[in-house]
């Protein structure tokens, strides 16, 4: 190997050893903030949500969209408070394998939305799942703490759900909106307790 670049690494392994705990509070009030905001959307949704096809992925799209970047503030300001610089480390790294799996999501996201046939939920819900369960495991190989589990988990949630809807058939617009708050609300929620837990643990050994 090149001597450079293991130092280019062992720079970087070094760096996000040295910031890992940062990172690991700033990812658990990232994902109870998904999570309440998954699981209100869900109930809203339910409630008093759109009823068409092209309003339902408007409305998650753009819950999508705002969910990201009031995450990335957070990062930010997280990294900030604690004097490190933001785009530096682990976070260009987290991008790039994330942005891959949630560009191929909103693509598919888009052309449906163009389309506006209510049968493209039964299939891209599922797969707006099994890309983020994707990204996550992609992601894990850099931020550790049950990342691969849960990605896995959003991949056996897709399949599950891909599965049930194509067996039960036609299925109204409340309950996928259910479906989906439940989904990315309840299992970001499980993942946000377990990091607190676990920083919790390591704070007090």
């Amino acid at each position: 190997m090149n001597t450079n670049k293991a130092q280019k690494h062992l720079q970087f392994i070094r760096g996000v050893m040295e910031r890992s705990a940062l990172y690991r509070r700033a990812l658990a009030g990232i994902y109870i903030f998904i999570a309440l905001a998954g699981l209100s959307a869900g109930g809203l949704g339910f409630f008093r949500g759109p009823t068409d096809s092209t309003a339902f992925l408007a409305y998650w799209m753009g819950l999508a969209v705002l969910i990201v970047l009031l995450a990335t503030g957070f990062m930010g300001f997280q990294a900030l408070r604690a004097g490190e610089p933001f785009w530096q480390g682990p976070v260009p790294r987290i991008a790039h394998h994330l942005f891959p799996p949630l560009f191929c999501g909103a693509v598919l996201g888009g052309a449906c939305l163009l389309r506006n046939d209510a049968g493209d939920l039964f299939w891209l819900i599922p797969l707006w799942m099994t890309f983020y369960g994707l990204g996550l495991i992609a992601v894990s190989a850099i931020v550790p703490k049950g990342l691969l589990g849960l990605g896995w988990a959003f991949i056996l949630a897709g399949l599950t759900v891909f599965s049930l809807l194509h067996v039960i058939g036609e299925i109204d617009l409340p309950k996928l909106h259910l479906i989906m708050g439940a989904t990315f609300g309840a299992g970001h929620l499980l993942h946000g307790c377990y990091l607190c837990f676990a920083e919790s643990r390591r704070d007090d050994s």
